[in-house]
């Protein structure tokens, strides 16, 4: 998610972690309310500034849903967001300079399933 120098929401996307091996490897998005309902509670009680990386974890009737980790810094697996609509980095650096930004719509943002590769250089 994004949070502006005041501390309030800009947006936030929400991705379930299919598979990780130690990072991330398989995301799908999904804006789920519970999840980002949990996240902009968080943001209202910590005021953050700049991009953070919240990990919820719903029951398994996922009815509630529990925060794991913060990390107030850019997600390891950003590039799932960006692939999906939110460029969180261009947000980012536009609200640090004060310039105007367009926050994502939501019905822009793409409920994609993503892969993350790997490929090994020998150098």
């Amino acid at each position: 998610m994004l949070v502006d120098s005041e501390g309030d929401w800009v947006f936030g996307l929400a991705r379930k972690r299919l598979e990780a091996v130690g990072v991330s490897r398989v995301g799908e998005i999904n804006q789920h309310p519970l999840v980002l309902t949990l996240a902009k509670k968080c943001v209202e009680k910590i005021r953050f500034n700049g991009p953070i990386n919240i990990q919820i974890m719903l029951d398994e009737d996922r009815e509630n849903a529990h925060i794991i980790e913060i990390n107030p810094r850019l997600s390891g697996s950003l590039i799932f967001s960006i692939n999906s609509g939110f460029d969180i980095i261009d947000l980012s650096i536009k609200s640090w300079l004060s310039l105007p930004y367009q926050i994502p719509l939501e019905e822009n943002i793409s409920d994609n399933r993503l892969i993350r590769y790997w490929q090994e250089h020998i150098c």
